[in-house]
């Protein structure tokens, strides 16, 4: 939704971004499921893990099944807050709960699992912290065999890149690097995103694989969107060529178009980019986008 307080390149850009976007991320979760897993994002970021209570390992997992069991639609704000609350406490306690119950996790997950999502991705989440050297082979079966649920599919790639970041840029890069791949995985958005959380948890410059994301035209919009935005956070020669190559791109994604713009600006000096905005306003055939790039030039090259 647009507003007076927004800037004009701003409004531009809305105008600009395809009908209906959105990032695919969640999509594929159902209605609430979403609430569940940012309880494992704040588990993940926030809870420091903590020595399990003196519960066996099965009783421990059945008391995140529980935890993570999905809360009526009567319940107020107020017990739904509490409810969210216990969730992050029990996944973070439970991360750091030892192989022991890093193996029994995993053990449910595979012999019994859930008709909900949030309970399946908490019980990887538990069994890829507690139990990391136990868990990676699955996640790695999860990954690149066809045959499993999507939802611990996308989840494994997210969780690999975390326990095991050596490991995950060693396989998402030849995979991200053929993006006309001849079996289902999951999106290449979280492969994008794994490899970039991988590869700074090692020292690893992203910028020649995000090049590569950004201008391959056959990869998923949603992650070349994620490559380019990424691109303006590492200032490079590479990162310069590939984003004003897709500056200047006539695959009608105009969204696209605005990103490269934004990361231009963002990590080149001010009379670099303004006159590369500057040579392509100039040529510029589409009206919108012509308006959007002198909108930007006004605020950013004065």
């Amino acid at each position: 939704m647009m507003t007076d307080t927004q800037p004009a390149h701003a409004k531009r850009a809305l105008l600009l971004t395809p009908r209906g976007f959105s990032w695919p991320t969640l999509s594929w979760l159902p209605k609430g499921a979403g609430l569940i897993l940012a309880s494992f994002l704040l588990a993940a970021c926030d809870a420091k893990p903590t020595a399990a209570k003196t519960r066996t390992p099965a009783e421990e997992i059945e008391h995140l099944v529980e935890a993570l069991t999905p809360m009526p639609e009567t319940w107020t704000s107020d017990v739904e807050d509490a409810w969210f609350q216990n969730t992050v406490e029990v996944v973070g306690e439970l991360r750091g709960a030892g192989p022991e119950v890093g193996r029994e996790a995993l053990r449910y997950l595979q012999e019994e699992g859930s008709d909900v999502i949030g309970i399946e991705i908490g019980l990887l989440t538990v069994a890829a912290f507690a139990d990391p050297e136990g868990t990676q082979p699955y996640l790695e079966e999860l990954i690149f065999e066809y045959g499993y649920a999507i939802h611990r599919r996308a989840e494994a790639v997210t969780l690999l890149a975390k326990i095991a970041p050596q490991r995950a840029v060693e396989l998402f890069d030849p995979h991200l690097r053929n993006p006309r791949q001849r079996k289902t995985y999951p999106d290449a958005e979280f492969f994008v995103r794994g490899y970039i959380e991988a590869a700074n948890k090692i020292g690893l410059d992203p910028v020649d694989l995000l090049a590569d994301v950004t201008t391959n035209i056959w990869h998923q919009d949603a992650a070349r969107h994620f490559a380019v935005r990424e691109l303006g956070n590492h200032p490079s020669e590479i990162g310069r060529q590939a984003l004003q190559i897709t500056l200047i791109e006539s695959t009608g994604n105009g969204y696209l178009r605005i990103l490269a713009a934004q990361s231009l600006v963002k990590s080149l000096p001010r009379e670099t980019a303004c006159g590369l905005l500057a040579t392509v306003a100039n040529r510029e055939a589409n009206r919108n986008f012509l308006q959007f790039l002198i909108d930007v030039m006004a605020e950013n090259c004065k």
